[in-house]
């Protein structure tokens, strides 16, 4: 059975790595800020102790502020699994950087 990482520990070991992430817990999902997206995804892949390898699901919410992606990642070594979200503010010109790289 796949292990759900606590969300408010990973949040802090986010934050620690990559403190510009302002990263937080919000339910069963981590929230950083969109500018390191990128930068966090390499470090949740590249921590021997997360080993996140395998993108499960990439999804966006659009709500009436701002979208939101959604990613479920897992770890195929750990066997857990999270949820990375982060929000494009604004309805002129969202974005968010790709993790496609990662």
């Amino acid at each position: 059975m796949t292990t759900a990482l606590k969300t408010d520990a990973l949040a802090a070991q986010i934050a620690q790595a990559v403190p510009e992430s302002k990263a937080t817990a919000e339910g069963a999902a981590v929230v950083v800020a969109p500018e390191v997206v990128l930068k966090v995804a390499e470090f949740l892949k590249n921590s021997p102790e997360l080993a996140m390898d395998y993108l499960v699901n990439l999804t966006s919410v659009d709500y009436t502020a701002y979208f939101e992606v959604v990613y479920h990642i897992f770890s195929i070594q750990r066997n857990h699994n999270m949820v990375l979200k982060t929000r494009a503010m604004g309805r002129d010109n969202p974005s968010v950087p790709s993790v496609y790289s990662v």
